[in-house]
C-alpha cells in the first residue's frame, strides 16, 4: 500500500515506497541542523572538474559533505542559487535539496500472530523462497548490510547481537549524527516531553526495524529468521522528526540524506545497501532530471566501490514500462529493483513493475486485488517480522508492500556475498536473477526475472567458486 507525502516548499508530491498504517512515532530531539538562516538552502551540487570544493568555498558557499568520490557535493548557499552554482566552470548542476513531509509507513499488527507457533512457522515467505534450506549453504556470516530507513530497534531479541549501533548514523539536513542523541517519543498521538539519550540509529517509527528482521533477524528459539541472520546489520537512518509545536510533529526525509546515507554505507565497506525508502512518482520536470542525476552518480560510485544497492520498487501500481514518471533510486540503473508478490506468487495489486525497472521480485506481502487484500486476515498474507517494542508495546508484527520484498533480496545478497566475498555487485545482481522463478499468468508480468528461489541462488554460486 501506497504511503502519501505532501507537498512543502522544493518538494515534488509523491509518495514513499512502504507499508500504509502507522504503529506508532517518536522523534528526535536535536535542533533543526539547518545551521543556515531562513534565506538559505542546502545544495547538491554535481562536479565537473577537480578542486570544485575549493572554487564553491572562494564563492561564499558553506561545504556539508563530499559524496561518490567528490564529484557530488553539499553545501549552503543562498536562496535560488542553482542558476548562479550552474554558471561556475567546474560544475555540471545543481539542484535545491528536497524535503519530503512522509505519511504512515507500517501497518498496524494484529492479534493474529500465533502464540502457540513458533514465529519460524508463520513467515511463509521463507517457505516460499526456500530461504530455510538455503542456510545449510550459507548464513550471512562476515557480510555487513546497511539499512536505510527508520533506523532499528537496538534491543530487539532477534535483531541486537546482530545490529551495530556504533557504525549507525542519523542523517538530518545534510549533517550526521553518532553515539548517544536526545530522542523524543510520540505515541498514541500525542508528543511527549521526556527526552532519552539513546544510539543515533535507533528506530523511531517500526518500519526500519520490520526492514531489518525481513533481511537479517537472528533466528532465536522464538523469534523469527532472516534471510541473512547471521549477518551485521547497520542501521543509518535518513528519517527525522520536525517539531511544529509542542505536541505535534511531522516526519521528514531529504534527497540529500538518502544520498549522503548512501555514500556512508559504501565508506564504511558495507556488501549490501538496503532502501526502501524511495521517492516518487515524479512527473517529467527539469528538477527530477537533477534528481536522477545525483542518484546515478553516488549509485554508480556505491557499485564501483563494490557494494550492492537493494531498492523497493514502489506502491503506485505503476507500469515503468507505460508510464514515464520516475521512482527514485528505483528507476536508476545499477541498483538492483524488486517488486511485490503474495503468497499466491502473483503481483501485489499495488505494486510498480516492468521489465525495465524491476530487476527481481520477493515476496512483499498481500495479493494482486486489493479487494482479495483486504478482505483476507493480514496474518495470511502480510510478511510476520520484527518490531520495536517500546514504540507499540509489540514485538512482532505484520507489514506489507515492496518495502518488505527489497529486504529479502538484500538478505539473498548477503548470502552471496558470504559465498564470493569478491563478486562484482552486477554478478550478484545475475545470481539473484538466474536462481529466480519465473512466473506465468495473470498479475505476473514485469516482475524482472521472476520471483527469487534463494537456494536455488546460493547453490548456482556455491558450484561455482
Amino acid at each position: 500500500m501506497s504511503t502519501n507525502i505532501v507537498l512543502t516548499r522544493r518538494s515534488f508530491l509523491g509518495s514513499i515506497a512502504a507499508g500504509s498504517a502507522a504503529i506508532g512515532t517518536a522523534g528526535t530531539g536535536l535542533a533543526d541542523d539547518r545551521s543556515m538562516a531562513d534565506n538559505e538552502e542546502v545544495y547538491i551540487v554535481l562536479g565537473g572538474g577537480g578542486g570544485l570544493s575549493d572554487q564553491l568555498v572562494s564563492q561564499g558557499y558553506r561545504v556539508l559533505q563530499e559524496l561518490a568520490g567528490g564529484s557530488l557535493i553539499l553545501i549552503v548557499g543562498p536562496a535560488d542559487s542553482e542558476k548562479d552554482l550552474r554558471s561556475l566552470p567546474t560544475v555540471n548542476d545543481a539542484v535545491a535539496n528536497q524535503t519530503f513531509e512522509v505519511g504512515d509507513l507500517t501497518q498496524k499488527t494484529k492479534e493474529s500472530v500465533s502464540d502457540t507457533t513458533p514465529l519460524s512457522e508463520q513467515q511463509w515467505d521463507k517457505e516460499l523462497t526456500n530461504t530455510f534450506s538455503a542456510h545449510d549453504i550459507a548464513t550471512g556470516d562476515g557480510t555487513t548490510l546497511a539499512v536505510i530507513d527508520t533506523g532499528i530497534s537496538p534491543s530487539h531479541p532477534d535483531l541486537e547481537s546482530r545490529v551495530d549501533m556504533e557504525q549507525g548514523r542519523l542523517f538530518r539536513n545534510g549533517h550526521s549524527h553518532a553515539g548517544q542523541i536526545p530522542v523524543t517519543f510520540q505515541k498514541d498521538g500525542e508528543f511527549g516531553r521526556d527526552m532519552v539519550e539513546l544510539p543515533a540509529g535507533t528506530d523511531i517509527d517500526g518500519h526500519g526495524t520490520h526492514v531489518a528482521g525481513i533481511a537479517a533477524g537472528g533466528g532465536t528459539d522464538s523469534g523469527i529468521i532472516g534471510t541473512a541472520p547471521d549477518a551485521t546489520i547497520v542501521p543509518l537512518r535518513t528519517m527525522f522528526y520536525r517539531q511544529i509545536s509542542d505536541y505535534y510533529s511531522v516526519k521528514q526525509i531529504t534527497v540529500a540524506d538518502t544520498l549522503h546515507a548512501l555514500d556512508y554505507a559504501v565508506e564504511i565497506e558495507a556488501d549490501v545497501v538496503n532502501i526502501s525508502l524511495g521517492v516518487g512518482p515524479l512527473s517529467a520536470s527539469v528538477t527530477r532530471r537533477r534528481l536522477f542525476s545525483a542518484f546515478r552518480r553516488v549509485i554508480q560510485y556505491a557499485i564501483e566501490q563494490g557494494t550492492v544497492v537493494v531498492v523497493a520498487g514502489g506502491n503506485q501500481g505503476m507500469n515503468f514500462q507505460q508510464d514515464s514518471r520516475y521512482e527514485l533510486p528505483s528507476t536508476n540503473r545499477g541498483v538492483i529493483s524488486v517488486a511485490a508478490t503474495g503468497p499466491n506468487d502473483k503481483r501485489r495489486y499495488d505494486s510498480n513493475y516492468g521489465d525495465n525497472v524491476i530487476d527481481v521480485a520477493a515476496p512483499g506481502g498481500g495479493y494482486d486485488t486489493q479487494d482479495k487484500t483486504q478482505n483476507t486476515d493480514l496474518s495470511e498474507w502480510g510478511i510476520l517480522s520484527s518490531l520495536p517494542e517500546y514504540i507499540d508495546g509489540k514485538q512482532y508484527g505484520y507489514n506489507a508492500g515492496t518495502s518488505m520484498a527489497a529486504p529479502q533480496v538484500a538478505g539473498l545478497a548477503c548470502l552471496i556475498r558470504e559465498i564470493g566475498p569478491d563478486l562484482h555487485p552486477r554478478r550478484v545482481t545475475q545470481a539473484i536473477e538466474k536462481g529466480a522463478v519465473e512466473l506465468s499468468g495473470e498479475s505476473t508480468a514485469g516482475l524482472g526475472a521472476g520471483r527469487i528461489n534463494v537456494n536455488s541462488s546460493i547453490e548456482r554460486i556455491a558450484s561455482q567458486q
